[in-house]
């Protein structure tokens, strides 16, 4: 049986619900991640239902970069990871307004789970940043991803 990326979901849910004494901050950054990692699945699957196809995404900016002169080694749209060309792609299907709603909820999951991942030094991230964003990926999953359920 294949893995159910909502597990993840769940288990962000019962991190946040059920925090450790000793954990801290690191608890409040696996919360987000662990959320977003279960929406980017989950709108990778909704976006593969809609024809999405990452390599047929880097073959278009392959194309794209060599048509408008762009060198293999200069920073293009092909050095952009498999998370931004997916948000990329749903955000611009303007003749389904239930996708680009998709990406552009996924957008903002995604800069919540740069920020706990990467951002260690910048600024803190508590509780009320975990809860802000397993909020927002639960909105995801009960409102963005029900309209394109199959």
């Amino acid at each position: 049986m294949p893995f159910e990326w909502i597990d993840f979901l769940q288990l962000a849910a019962t991190l946040e619900a059920t925090p450790s004494a000793n954990a801290g901050e690191a608890l409040w950054r696996t919360v987000a991640s662990r959320a977003y990692y279960a929406c980017f699945h989950a709108g990778l699957a909704v976006a593969a239902r809609h024809g999405y196809s990452r390599w047929k995404v880097y073959e278009f900016a392959s194309r794209r970069d060599v048509q408008a002169g762009v060198s293999a080694t200069a920073t293009s749209s092909t050095t952009l990871g498999s998370h931004e060309h997916l948000i990329e792609w749903l955000s611009s299907r303007e003749a389904n307004q239930d996708l680009v709603a998709v990406g552009d909820a996924l957008r903002g999951l995604k800069d919540q789970r740069v920020w706990a991942d990467y951002h260690v030094r910048v600024r803190r991230f508590c509780r009320k940043n975990a809860s802000y964003t397993l909020k927002e990926a639960d909105r995801f999953f009960n409102e963005a991803l029900e309209k394109l359920r199959p």
